[in-house]
């Protein structure tokens, strides 16, 4: 039987050969300057969505990143409005959907825009 832990392992190694190095970060406190609080780096798989994902708010320009739950320390759980940073560009984490194997996060399917 696959384990968890394998899966995270297997999703880091295809992460470290053919992915993206982005940055996660969230925002604490409301007030002006915002401050930037658990940042990481990690790699991640970045693509536009696809036609047949357009359903509900989802937008063609919208961004589908997947990532290893590795690394992400203070930041996990992943939330609606923590920020992602592709190609220079700040994105908003629409939806952040945590997959699990026998009870244990092995990855993240994020919705980002912006």
């Amino acid at each position: 039987m696959f384990k968890a832990e394998e899966a995270i392992a297997e999703l880091d190694k295809a992460l470290a050969v053919s992915g993206e190095v982005i940055s996660l970060y969230r925002y604490e406190g409301n007030v002006s300057p915002r401050v930037k609080a658990h940042e990481v780096t990690v790699n991640a798989f970045v693509r536009p969505v696809k036609n047949d994902e357009l359903v509900g708010d989802i937008k063609l320009t919208d961004l589908m990143v997947i990532i290893s739950p590795s690394g992400l320390g203070g930041l996990a759980p992943l939330r609606k409005s923590d920020k992602v940073v592709v190609d220079g560009r700040e994105l908003n984490i629409e939806i952040p959907k945590p997959i699990r194997m026998q009870s244990v996060l092995v990855r993240y399917t994020l919705l980002a825009r912006g």
